[in-house]
């Protein structure tokens, strides 16, 4: 007896349809409530169906869940089924995933079903790694320059940076010649990480440029790796592994690398000619711990940079300069770092200052953010008792541009404020000279008066008590702008200025009395009478003033 030859399912589906018509909504629900796998499953793949029937089908069988995922499985291959019936078919196995979903999509790339693109989009975002045999299958096979990206980027999500079949893979088309894919692998080295992957980067580091920022992104795993490299002398600049290895491990910024960058700051002076200046700024790019900051070969390798006539390299060494300030503080590097023009030890931040002014390097200082609170506390140091400066001018010159810097940078006002009080007094006449573009043409101004508009930015509460103590000043200038820059009825400068008033510094007790006496609160009257019989003829001069002043 001959075999009765099967009919395929979309003919059965035209037969049913046909003698009872297409299933409705309110069938499937049905369906999806008794959990009819079959009959949901027949609809998804009909390519006759309606879309929006399809689409009903394909978020019941998810909802249903894992139960449904042998029935969907069984009906692969793609290859049968048009694009529209595909598009749903594989949204409902990539909703429901797990490792079947995963092995039966891998061997659908193995077998190329020609629906590769968008099994690569489901596996990556199901990221299993059972999928991880028709992914690699792809990336060694596939000619289309589209899918094969897709496939590499899916590989670094899927495999393991330990795993030699994927680095292998990765480093053939790092090195092949479509510089596309070649940048596509170096990215998805990056992301994949480890010392594996950095391995595989830097062996084309000499070569290729974009494998820069991926080993930079993998961070500390590369600093093994690059560490070596630092030995390839001669570094031929920043174009051979010695002088990228250095730019590199200057912006991971890892602390273990200190020492191999200072040993070739070190010993390899004019060897290592274009690349001195970054292998210098890199020894400060590091994250800096106490132990190394005491380094004795630091203030040398920090000025190899700041010598760099290329302004974003004396940019970077000094930005490194103010990181070291803050871990070590301003006085003691500053004399450390001085140490290097052999000077006088009474004349050493001033003479770190001049070899900056010689060098032009004000009007570019300005101009970075980051670096204006380190002018700022340079000009304040110049100020330092005993001190001696020749040119009244070039001091009041710095005073101005750390008193722009200062109103630039009030997030530092804690540091800031005390330095800016030290040169309110400066009240030395300056004018647009010299092409400085910091001083406006034809505008007049002074450090005093820069020093003031800056103090005003800052919020009473940090500057009232320092500008309190500044009423003691020997300096009558700076008294005076104090009184004007203290606010009364702030709480902490009224709690300040009625202390101030029990100070054994005469110039401070009257000083207060003077601030007070404009406060709104009527209390503060009584606090300066108690001075009525100061023994000071000053204060009692300012008494009696503020008792004047604040009668009805």
């Amino acid at each position: 007896m001959s075999q009765r030859p099967a009919i395929p399912i979309g003919l059965w589906m035209v037969f049913l349809f046909a003698a009872c018509g297409p299933p409705s909504q309110a069938d499937l629900r049905a369906w999806r409530e008794s959990k009819s796998i079959d009959k949901l499953t027949e609809v998804l793949l009909d390519r006759d169906a309606e879309t929006e029937l399809r689409a009903s089908a394909s978020k019941a069988l998810i909802e249903i869940g894992p139960e449904a995922i042998p029935k969907l499985i069984s009906a692969l291959p793609f290859e049968q089924y048009d694009f529209w019936v595909n598009g749903y078919f594989l949204e409902s196995l990539t909703e429901l995933g797990g490792p079947a979903v995963a092995e039966a999509l891998s061997e659908e790339l193995i077998a190329g079903s020609g629906n590769e693109y968008s099994i690569l989009g489901s596996l990556e975002k199901m990221g299993r790694p059972e999928a991880l045999p028709g992914v690699l299958h792809l990336v060694r096979t596939e000619k289309n320059e589209t899918v094969l990206k897709r496939a590499i980027r899916v590989l670094a999500a899927l495999g393991d940076s330990h795993d030699p079949q994927v680095l292998e893979a990765m480093d053939r088309h790092l090195k092949g010649d479509d510089r596309k894919v070649s940048q596509v692998a170096a990215k998805a080295l990056g992301s994949l990480g480890g010392a594996g992957a950095a391995e595989v980067l830097a062996s084309s580091l000499s070569s290729l440029e974009w494998v820069a920022d991926p080993l930079v992104g993998i961070g500390l795993p590369a600093v093994g790796v690059l560490k070596p490299l630092l030995q390839e002398i001669p570094c031929d600049g920043y174009f051979g592994f010695c002088g990228k290895a250095a730019v590199l491990l200057d912006r991971i910024g890892a602390a273990d690398g200190l020492e191999p960058l200072l040993q070739l700051a070190e010993a390899h002076g004019q060897e290592i000619r274009g690349c001195r200046g970054r292998v210098a700024a890199a020894v400060l790019a590091l994250d800096l711990d106490l132990n190394a900051i005491s380094d004795p070969r630091l203030p040398s390798a920090l000025m190899n940079g700041l010598q760099r006539s290329d302004p974003e390299d004396r940019a970077k060494a000094m930005e490194y300069f103010l990181v070291l300030a803050e871990k070590e503080g301003m006085e003691t590097l500053l004399q450390r770092f001085s140490e290097i023009f052999q000077t006088d030890p009474t004349e050493k931040e001033s003479d770190v200052f001049q070899w900056f002014e010689t060098r032009k390097s004000w009007d570019w200082l300005v101009q970075t953010p980051e670096l204006t609170l380190w002018a700022m506390v340079h000009a304040a140091h110049r100020r330092l008792d005993g001190m001696r400066v020749q040119d009244q001018k070039e001091l009041a010159k710095t005073g101005v541009l750390a008193a722009k810097a200062a109103r630039r940078t009030p997030e530092h006002f804690h540091e800031v404020t005390p330095y800016l009080i030290r040169i309110l007094g400066d009240n030395t006449p300056l004018e647009y000279v010299d092409g400085e573009s910091w001083i406006p043409l034809g505008v007049e101004t002074s450090p005093a008066e820069e020093a003031a508009k800056a103090l005003n930015r800052f919020p009473q509460s940090i500057i009232s008590l320092p500008l309190v103590a500044a009423l003691g000043s020997s300096n009558p200038k700076i008294r005076s702008q104090a009184k004007k820059a203290i606010d009364p009825n702030e709480r902490l400068a009224r709690l300040a200025l009625h202390r101030a008033l029990r100070h054994s510094n005469s110039e401070l007790r009257a000083g207060a009395v003077e601030v007070l006496a404009a406060a709104k609160d009527s209390k503060v009257l009584d606090w300066i009478q108690d001075l009525a019989a100061d023994p000071e003829a000053s204060v009692r001069e300012a008494v009696a003033r503020a008792l004047e002043q604040g009668k009805p």
